[in-house]
């Protein structure tokens, strides 16, 4: 409801505004300017990207309205101490029909390696080139949406050019100059509204959540490998404890003493993650 009362007095507030700027100026250019800022990009982006890379991104910009981000790590948590449990009391048949509720799929497949009885290297090393995979995809698509933070300032800057040469061919005219120049800069300014307010907001958007299942990743391999060399779940929360704050553990698992000194934060997977972050920041 919040959202809702926020977008209606953007939208009135807007309106306003540019009613105060239009003055007398033909609305129908300016409608035409922002259609050019609008579906510029859009089609710019049809015409140089494969059909079912923008279906896949398209999905997850829809996804992005059922991100949780430290919510979903909790949950994963949660899940990596049950499967603990289960492994250390029932065995693997148990294992197995727990692993087939995850909803996370390198958590799946992880037990299923362990299940299948997998060293704990070549674990690791599965994982780590699978999720290198998947960010390689990721990474694809978020270049995708930072194209379009770009492309509405450089097709508003066209509807200026093209603005202002209407205007210069029309310099008799006196009393047209004004309203004219006064449509031409309209679109750099609607391009500029859609980079900063429409565009940008969800490429930062799908970046934190490419940044979210990043830092999941390491805890992911720390609790496979912890199920594959049979670790007790007491142990295992302790290796969980080195991935997440300890008091946001304590509110997924049950009471357990407290270690003396709180150990750093880490990350245990051995490959790099500095081509990925390159386009978060």
């Amino acid at each position: 409801m919040i959202k809702i009362a926020v977008v209606v007095l953007s939208t009135v507030f807007f309106l306003k505004a540019q009613h105060a700027l239009l003055g007398e100026a033909d609305p129908i250019s300016i409608l035409e300017g922002v259609v050019l800022v609008l579906l510029g990009p859009l089609f710019s982006v049809i015409l140089s990207h494969p059909h079912d890379v923008l279906r896949r991104l398209w999905r997850e910009i829809l996804a992005l309205r059922h991100h949780r981000g430290e919510t979903q790590e909790k949950e994963l948590l949660g899940q990596i101490h049950q499967l603990a449990v289960v492994w250390q009391e029932s065995g693997p048949k148990e294992l197995e029909k727990a692993g087939k509720k995850i909803t996370n799929p390198f958590l799946r497949k992880g037990v299923d390696m362990v299940i299948d009885g997998y060293a704990p290297d070549d674990i690791r090393r599965i994982l780590e080139k699978n999720y290198d995979l998947y960010l390689s995809r990721k990474e694809a698509l978020a270049g995708i949406l930072s194209g379009l933070t770009r492309l509405p300032q450089s097709f508003g800057f066209i509807g200026t050019v093209v603005g202002l040469i209407n205007v210069l061919g029309h310099l008799n005219d006196k009393t047209s100059i004004g309203p004219g120049v006064s449509v031409a800069l309209f679109s750099t300014l609607y391009g500029l509204l859609f980079a900063n307010f429409l565009f940008m907001p969800l490429y930062k958007k799908y970046a934190t959540r490419v940044g979210d299942e990043v830092s999941a990743f390491p805890l992911i391999t720390e609790g496979v490998l912890g199920l594959a060399n049979r670790e007790s779940s007491r142990h295992l929360h302790y290796k969980l404890e080195s991935c997440l704050g300890a008091n946001e553990v304590e509110e997924i698992l049950a009471p357990t003493p407290q270690p003396q000194s709180r150990r750093h934060r880490i990350a245990p997977v051995s490959f790099s993650f500095v081509r990925v972050f390159s386009f978060l920041s």
